[in-house]
C-alpha cells in the first residue's frame, strides 16, 4: 500500500464525528482529509479534497445520505463509500447497494468493524456483513425471475473458478499466480466474465455467484 488510506467522514451529529475521526487518525495506515455535517458539504469539499475512501451516513439535514450516494456513484465513480446508519432495514441496504455503497455499518459496530470495513472495501472493493448478504440474497430470491433474464450465457469451469476467486477477495495478480496463468490472462477472463453475466463491478458479480450457486448463501 502505498501512503496511508484518505478518509472522509459524513456525519450531522458533531460529537460522533469527533470521535471518529479522532479514532480513525489513531490508525497508522489511515487519515481523516474531511469531515463535514451533510451531503451537501461533501458535495462540495470533494471537488477539491481528494478520498479513496467515504463513510457516509444516511440520514443528515440538506443532502441526505442516499442522494449524496447517487451523486457521488455518477461523477466519481472509482471513490469507495461505505454507508452508515442508526437505524438498519433491509431496504436501506438494498437501496444503497443498488445506488453504488460499497459497503454499509450500523452506528453501533464496533471500532474495529468499521476499520475492517475500509480496509476491504478499499482492498477488494466491497464490505458485506451477515445483515448485508442476507439482505442481498432476499432481494435476488423476490426478484428471481426478473434476474433470470440477465445471466444467459453459461460460464466455462475456468470461468467459475475465477468467479469464485474475486467473490473471495483476490487480487488478479493473486488469481494469476494461484492458476497458474498471467495476469493478463486474467484480465481477459475478467472481461469475459463480465460480458456474460452482464455485471459491470464485484458488487453486482458477488449477487451473480450468490444467485447462481457459484458461492453459498448464508443460512
Amino acid at each position: 500500500m502505498r501512503g496511508k488510506i484518505r478518509i472522509g467522514l459524513v456525519e450531522d451529529h458533531e460529537m460522533v464525528r469527533q470521535g471518529l475521526t479522532a479514532l480513525i487518525d489513531d490508525e497508522p495506515s489511515l487519515k481523516v482529509v474531511f469531515d463535514v455535517a451533510n451531503g451537501a458539504e461533501l458535495l462540495e469539499i470533494i471537488k477539491f479534497k481528494k478520498a479513496d475512501v467515504v463513510l457516509l451516513d444516511i440520514e443528515m439535514p440538506y443532502v441526505d445520505g442516499k442522494t449524496a450516494l447517487k451523486k457521488l456513484s455518477t461523477h466519481y465513480p472509482d471513490l469507495s463509500v461505505v454507508m452508515l446508519t442508526a437505524h438498519s432495514t433491509i431496504d436501506d441496504v438494498v437501496d444503497c447497494i443498488a445506488l453504488g455503497a460499497k459497503g454499509f455499518l450500523p452506528k453501533h459496530s464496533d471500532f474495529d468493524k468499521v476499520v475492517d470495513a475500509i480496509f476491504s472495501v478499499y482492498e477488494k472493493g466491497f464490505y458485506f456483513d451477515e445483515f448485508v448478504t442476507k439482505a442481498l440474497v432476499k432481494e435476488i430470491v423476490s426478484n428471481r425471475d426478473k434476474l433470470l433474464e440477465h445471466y444467459r450465457q453459461p460460464l466455462k469451469l475456468q470461468e467459475i473458478e475465477i468467479v469464485k476467486l474475486v467473490c473471495a477477495g483476490y487480487t488478479n495478480k493473486e488469481i494469476a499466480e494461484k492458476l497458474f496463468l498471467s495476469k493478463r490472462t486474467i484480465e481477459g477472463y475478467r472481461l469475459k466474465i463480465a460480458e456474460k453475466t452482464n455485471t459491470n463491478n464485484i458488487v453486482e458479480l458477488v449477487l451473480y455467484a450468490i444467485r447462481t450457486g457459484i458461492i453459498s448463501q448464508p443460512n
